[in-house]
């Protein structure tokens, strides 16, 4: 079972070490298991091999000495069946021994025969030294007697070499007089053996000692180590001094043998075996090979899929101390994990949308009481002239302004303006604008040198590059007589009680402010009769567009102007203001609407009393 403190060293992982770990853990279970059944299937088929082995040697033995027991037996049933040789034997007729082993020697070779009595008396033999005296001892031959037939095995030669044997009992009137014994050296079938299993030989007795090798020639130091382990039946392996011998050994029972002797297969296994040893180490480098490469690509594997995992948490974690500018960058999948970080970034998105909406909204709150504080309230009260403005902007603050004050000299000052950009920006430069020129204006000249003034002064650390179209005109209201200076602005519409309305001409362009610093800019004049009227405004009046993304343009307003002559300036502002938002009905609007509407209604009577005094 898995202790507390495990548990708790397993808990402070991360997720991807924890599913890491364990798919390692149930990989090295699977493959220790997998190595196991292999080496198990290994084994046995090791050992399938190895009795195959055996059972072939075994096999190929018993098959070469069929061959040659039966040989050997034929040429004894010959004797046994050659009457006259018989009673020879019993007659001790060595002549006609001679005689009879002379005829068959030819057929015998490479065996040899003799001739024994049952009393172990030598009647005689082959010119060989295997058979120069008795190879079946006085036991061997009373069994022989006893069973009458024809009896095979091995035995050794009188030269002390295993041979095969074939004894048969000679009878004469049925009476048994002497053996025939044929032999052929187990050497000739160990050769054979030792060609056909590609190996070397041994013939071993009961006790270990070779008796015979075929075969590759061995050293007396390999056979003792063979010898020492070959006496039992199956197959061993032997190292020798860096090789790897095969060993299998078979035991072979004889009729004529007091203990059976073992036939001892040698194969050189040590190529096999470095094969093999080579083969398990590719395994084994496989295996392992196999085994890192699973675990970099499970590592790989979790570190991509929980990529994204681990990018919401990031981003969760910013979000916690209130920011929302950590994205969930990732790649896009469809797995779990990929929705879940796709889903989290739409939130996120969401999140910042609504504090950017906020940290806007808080801005424009700041910004549209700084633009209530700018444009004025109430303007100059005179018997002579009334004024009238509004302002509608396209967002929370425009970038519009107007303005009317009194002047030192008597003059009434009016201005309208219309600031490049709007928002936040707009505004700030908005009341920098008015400011400036209410403070200009006091000290000027005229309104070239007061518009002069206030475009360099604006043009100082402009690195918002912002810039305004302004039109200011002073206006005596006394007599009418105007004063203006146009800087880039829409020109005003003069309209009478009986006059068709028109547009304020003006002999030369000039730039808007902020634009070109120490622009000597000029001024212009004309007059307004009383009764007239000049109706300035800013290009969100000309430019707006209607849901076919039509303009209301100039010859629009003109219209629009017609039947407001004689009006007073707030019926014109009211009449203007419904026209444009009837056109632009079901469009957004693209602009700020600023409108500044001046009535010269002519002199008063304490004016013209005044004016008569001073004459």
């Amino acid at each position: 079972m898995t202790s507390g403190s495990d548990t708790a060293a397993l808990a402070r992982l991360s997720l991807r070490s924890r599913i890491t770990t364990i798919v390692c853990v149930v990989f090295l279970v699977l493959t220790t298991l997998l190595l196991f059944e292999m080496h198990n299937r290994e084994r046995e088929m090791q050992t399938r091999l190895e009795n195959a082995l055996l059972t072939s040697l075994e096999l190929n033995l018993e098959s070469l000495q069929d061959v040659e027991f039966q040989r050997v037996e034929a040429y004894a049933r010959r004797f046994q069946e050659n009457r006259e040789l018989a009673q020879g034997l019993r007659d001790r007729d060595a002549d006609l021994i001679d005689l009879e082993l002379v005829e068959l020697q030819a057929e015998l070779d490479p065996t040899a025969a003799q001739f024994v009595s049952f009393d172990g008396e030598f009647l005689g033999g082959s010119d060989d030294p295997l058979v120069e005296t008795p190879i079946l001892t006085a036991e061997h031959l009373d069994l022989l007697r006893a069973q009458g037939r024809v009896t095979t095995g091995l035995a050794f030669g009188a030269d002390g070499s295993l041979v095969h044997v074939a004894a048969a009992p000679l009878f004469v009137q049925a009476r048994p007089v002497a053996a025939a014994i044929v032999i052929s050296p187990f050497q000739r079938t160990t050769d054979k053996l030792a060609k056909g299993f590609g190996s070397q030989v041994l013939t071993l007795s009961q006790d270990g000692d070779v008796l015979q090798s075929s075969g590759t020639a061995m050293v007396e130091e390999q056979q003792t180590k063979i010898s020492a382990q070959a006496t039992r039946w199956g197959i061993s392996l032997l190292e020798d001094d860096g090789r790897f011998l095969q060993i299998a050994s078979l035991p072979v029972p004889s009729a004529f043998l007091d203990a059976p002797l073992h036939v001892v297969g040698v194969q050189d296994a040590s190529d096999a075996l470095y094969e093999t040893r080579i083969g398990n180490a590719i395994s084994a480098l496989a295996l392992a090979s196999g085994l890192t490469l699973f675990l970099a690509f499970i590592n790989w594997s979790l570190r991509h899929s929980f990529f994204p995992l681990n990018a919401v948490i990031r981003s969760l974690d910013a979000l916690s101390e209130g920011k929302t500018d950590q994205a969930v960058n990732v790649p896009k999948t469809d797995d779990e994990i990929g929705r879940l970080a796709g889903t989290f970034e739409v939130f996120r998105k969401s999140m910042e949308a609504r504090s950017e909406l906020e940290r806007v909204n808080r801005e424009l709150d700041v910004a549209t009481r700084i633009q209530q504080q700018c444009l004025p309230t109430t303007f100059p009260e005179l018997a002579e002239m009334s004024f009238a403005a509004d302002m509608v902007p396209m967002r929370e603050v425009g970038g519009d302004f107007y303005d009317v004050f009194d002047l030192p000299s008597g003059k009434i000052g009016c201005v309208i303006a219309d600031v490049s950009d709007k928002g936040m920006g707009a505004a700030l430069f908005m009341a920098i604008s008015r400011t400036v020129m209410r403070a200009i204006a006091a000290s000027a000249r005229g309104p070239a040198d007061c518009v002069t003034m206030v475009n360099n002064y604006l043009c100082v650390d402009n690195d918002a590059m912002l810039f305004v179209t302004l039109f200011y005109v002073e206006i005596d209201p006394n007599t009418g007589a105007m004063v203006f200076c146009n800087a880039g602005h829409n020109p005003p519409v003069i309209v009478g009680p009986e006059t068709e309305p028109r547009y304020l001409k003006f002999d030369q362009g000039q730039p808007a402010l902020a634009v070109w610093e120490d622009f000597d800019y000029e001024e212009e004049t004309g007059v307004l009769n009383p009764g007239e009227t000049l109706f300035c405004y800013t290009d969100g009046v000309t430019e707006a567009m209607s849901a076919e993304l039509e303009e209301y343009g100039e010859a629009r307003l003109l219209e629009a102007m017609r039947p407001l002559m004689g009006a007073t300036p707030s019926d014109q502002l009211n009449a203007v203001m419904k026209s444009v938002s009837t056109f632009t009905e079901g469009a957004e609007t693209s602009d700020d609407i600023t409108c500044l509407s001046i009535e010269f209604k002519g002199p008063s009577s304490q004016s013209e009393g005044a004016a008569g005094q001073a004459d």
